[in-house]
């Protein structure tokens, strides 16, 4: 199975609160976008606008195949 990355709609573009949070002088914004396009490059599908406990659950993920499961949960 393809891994995937589930980012919430708190911020719907990839990167989230790093796009949100932080000022562009601090981290410009072509450099995030190099970094996340970095990472999608290596395989994962990138599942924007979704929230754990609303729009799925751990058991669905299991349901659906996947083997392990990391949850990195930020401050918001």
């Amino acid at each position: 199975m393809i891994p995937h990355i589930f980012q919430p709609f708190i911020a719907p573009v990839p990167g989230g609160m790093l796009h949100l949070g932080i000022p562009e002088y601090r981290l410009p914004r072509d450099v995030l976008q190099a970094q996340i396009r970095e990472i999608l490059d290596l395989g994962p599908k990138l599942v924007l606008n979704t929230r754990l406990g609303k729009d799925f659950s751990l058991a669905d993920l299991t349901a659906q195949g996947f083997k392990a499961i990391l949850l990195a949960i930020g401050l918001h």
